[in-house]
């Protein structure tokens, strides 16, 4: 399966939408993989949590051309502390930055560095 087919797969769109197939893929063949991948995982996880993802495949697709990781602040790091989630910095956009180590791997991105849990 190619990458764009995991896209489709995870998008599953209507009937009335399927139209929109060769669209959105010249729109994915376009993007370097490690954006794809970043699209991905911004749409999967939207989905997972529940949030509105748009039911027009492309649409839903160039809503989330521009997607980020979901960097942490210092009050969404001490929450994750407390709930044992475990946390990395990476190299992102020449910046380092604090996020969960789930977001990373989805995101394809460099860990540069894993943070142990503080003892409790």
């Amino acid at each position: 399966m190619s990458t764009f087919d995991y896209l489709w797969q995870l998008l599953d769109p209507a009937g009335t939408y399927t139209v929109q197939k060769e669209s959105c893929k010249r729109i994915w063949n376009t993007l370097p993989l490690q954006r794809q991948r970043i699209i991905y995982a911004t749409i999967r996880a939207k989905q997972q949590k529940g949030e509105k993802v748009h039911p027009n495949p492309k649409f839903a697709l160039e809503d989330n051309l521009n997607a980020q990781p979901d960097f942490l602040d210092g009050y969404e790091i001490d929450e994750a502390w407390e709930q044992n989630v475990p946390l990395v910095q990476v190299h992102f956009n020449g910046l380092y930055k604090i996020c969960r180590l789930a977001d990373a791997q989805a995101f394809g991105l460099t860990i540069a560095r894993s943070f142990d849990q503080m003892a409790g």
